[in-house]
């Protein structure tokens, strides 16, 4: 876990984090313990950036991303802390150079599979047969088709109950499902190819693959999520900003 510390005053901020990241890779994770969390967002004005969680983000790290963003925002300055923000999450969102369509949809399968792969068929599943046959030395068919059914009823209500992320769009479930309907259906039938599913199920399935980037519910922890803190490094000149964001 990240540990970020802010002391500031009505001149300068002060900040620090410790040095240990976790980096995601195809071959799980590792643990590197002397990396940079802190970065000059502008080589010309004074605004920082913290990171913390995942040291990357779809498969880039953090500070490669940086370091991109800062050669284009070049001298430019901003007003407000928050549109230093917005100018940044928008880099990361439209048309960006490093992430390409197969990273993107790289990433969005990945999730999606360890997600119904974890969460789901392991976590869930596989773990309520495994105490029904313990109990009673066998299981049923129907007796699986109802776990399977009733879990995955579960989960869907916890996302669909969940509010979209504020700076997401109403209609972006439905575009993801437009747009990757083919890889999802493909997922759902690689990770359940022997589990009774019925066409309610596998509809609710799909829901939860949409919600998966739009949403964020309190029931369940991301491993792979990353974040991000803007701060100005000085105030003098900014005491009419919100200063941090």
């Amino acid at each position: 876990m990240t540990s970020e510390i802010v002391i500031m005053n009505r001149e300068a901020v002060a900040v620090a984090a410790d040095s240990a990241i976790t980096m995601n890779h195809e071959g799980g994770e590792k643990i590197f313990t002397s990396a940079n969390k802190i970065y000059t967002l502008s080589k010309y004005h004074p605004v920082g950036i913290m990171v913390f969680g995942n040291a990357n983000f779809m498969g880039v790290p953090w500070e490669t991303i940086i370091k991109t963003y800062r050669e284009k925002l070049g001298d430019k300055e901003y007003n407000k802390l928050k549109e230093y923000a917005e100018d940044f999450i928008d880099f990361l969102d439209n048309g960006n150079r490093l992430f390409k369509e197969e990273i993107q949809k790289s990433n969005l399968l990945t999730m999606i599979y360890e997600y119904f792969k974890i969460a789901i068929l392991e976590n869930d599943i596989f773990k309520k047969i495994d105490k029904i046959i313990e109990e009673k030395d066998h299981i049923t068919e129907n007796e699986i088709k109802d776990i399977t059914k009733r879990i995955i009823n579960e989960h869907f209500n916890i996302w669909d109950e969940a509010k979209n992320i504020e700076t997401i769009s109403t209609d972006f479930n439905e575009k993801i499902l437009k747009k990757y309907e083919e890889e999802i259906e493909e997922a759902i039938n690689d990770v359940f190819q022997d589990m009774p599913l019925e066409d309610e199920t596998e509809t609710k399935l799909k829901r939860i693959a949409s919600f998966i980037f739009s949403k964020y519910p309190q029931e369940f922890k991301n491993l792979n999520y990353s974040g991000v803190v803007f701060f100005w490094f000085w105030l003098e000149k900014y005491l009419s900003c919100n200063g941090f964001l």
